[in-house]
């Protein structure tokens, strides 16, 4: 797995309450969900069918391309042809978001220096959220979210095989793509660094809640 690049760029926060208690709504970078998130042994859940995770990664595969070519957009540059002809081939199911991730930061305490907090004022001086800095070596615990999180991770591996390896793996996802082209590399490239930034999903975040409480909520979603 390629390194987590983006080291001191904040989350930006939302205070949000779920059911009376205190949450962080985000949306956070796919790289930096895949570096900081972790399973807990005792929310691990069985493996999904088959064919489950193979769509989920080729979604995930499909969103880091399309995220690269939106950023193009955004940022006034030309859109190569080869972003458009890896879209085709990819052929997501057809939903396109994964469902938001639940996770839970123990470490937030108000004691706690390594965490620093800028206030986002709306226009009437309101405070609309806050720019938060969390040390990227702070656990996310997955309480929900881990067959997103397990489709994150695949696709990143999958995506920095192609660029350091300058050819296309597992036939599952690529089974008609033989050669990797000049231009084909720079998307995936493109995609990779924009994992790190730029393409995002949704997170919601409880903040220091007790392990009762932690499973209490994993238990609630899981009857669910």
């Amino acid at each position: 797995m390629t390194e987590y690049v983006g080291k001191d760029d904040p989350l930006t926060i939302l205070v949000g309450n779920n059911l009376g208690r205190t949450t962080w709504v985000s949306q956070v970078p796919v790289a930096r969900l895949v570096h900081s998130a972790v399973i807990p042994n005792e929310f691990a859940t069985p493996p999904l069918p088959d064919k489950g995770p193979a769509d989920s990664v080729r979604q995930v595969l499909y969103g880091l391309v399309s995220g690269a070519r939106v950023r193009r957009v955004e940022e006034g540059v030309s859109v190569i042809s080869e972003f458009d002809s890896i879209l085709s081939f990819l052929k997501p199911a057809p939903k396109r978001a994964l469902r938001p991730v639940l996770a839970h930061i123990r470490e937030i305490i108000p004691d706690n220096m390594a965490i620093r907090a800028e206030r986002i004022f709306w226009h009437t001086r309101e405070t609309l959220g806050f720019r938060v800095h969390i040390p990227v070596d702070y656990p996310w615990r997955l309480i929900s979210g881990h067959a997103e999180y397990e489709a994150c991770s695949l696709a990143l591996d999958i995506c920095n095989q192609i660029v350091s390896t300058k050819s296309y793996p597992a036939a599952e996802y690529f089974p008609t793509v033989q050669e990797l082209s000049a231009g084909d590399l720079r998307v995936w490239l493109e995609a990779l660094c924009a994992s790190h930034s730029f393409t995002k999903l949704a997170a919601e975040f409880y903040v220091g809640i007790s392990p009762e409480e932690e499973r209490e909520i994993f238990l609630g979603l899981a009857e669910g």
